[in-house]
């Protein structure tokens, strides 16, 4: 496990394969940020307030429980290669199975998170991108490039 995930730059020559998992900065920023929500809510516990301490300690502990998990995952949530791409709730499928790759916005909260949503023979897979260690254009060049590698090789004029 490493401390920090080197973000994904789309550069030339693309590798063979890219595996993309999930962001451990971001995680640990928020972490930190729960452990000051956290050290709010013990002070109230301490003085016997639950009603203020006990909802404090309990939403932070739970995040900070959830980010942990990211932290701990190091298994790729996205494989992409030039045969096929599989995500972690989907199972390998090459591009000729595979339609309607798109990144797009889905409105949840305060504004448009980014999805990666593609149907394949099986169902259809919709996944976050917002907490991956890949930006959504890098991530949509990637797809271009490995769904049609052949258009970015004869290319340089």
């Amino acid at each position: 496990m490493h401390l920090f995930t080197p973000k994904i730059i789309v550069c030339n020559p693309v590798p063979q394969e890219t595996r993309i998992i999930y962001s451990k900065d971001d995680a640990l920023v928020k972490a930190i940020g729960l452990f000051i929500f956290l050290s709010f809510g013990i002070p109230f516990l301490y003085i016997r307030s639950y009603w203020f301490g006990l909802p404090f300690c309990l939403f932070a502990a739970y995040h900070l429980y959830l980010k942990g998990k990211i932290c701990l995952n190091d298994s790729p949530q996205i494989v992409i290669n030039l045969e096929g791409m599989r995500a972690n709730n989907a199972p390998f499928y090459e591009w000729e199975e595979i339609h309607d790759v798109r990144i797009s916005g889905e409105l949840l909260g305060r504004g448009a998170r980014p999805c990666l949503e593609y149907k394949y023979p099986g169902g259809k897979v919709k996944l976050r991108v917002e907490h991956l260690n890949i930006s959504p254009l890098d991530l949509s060049i990637l797809l271009a490039y490995y769904q049609k590698p052949w258009e970015f090789k004869g290319n340089s004029k």
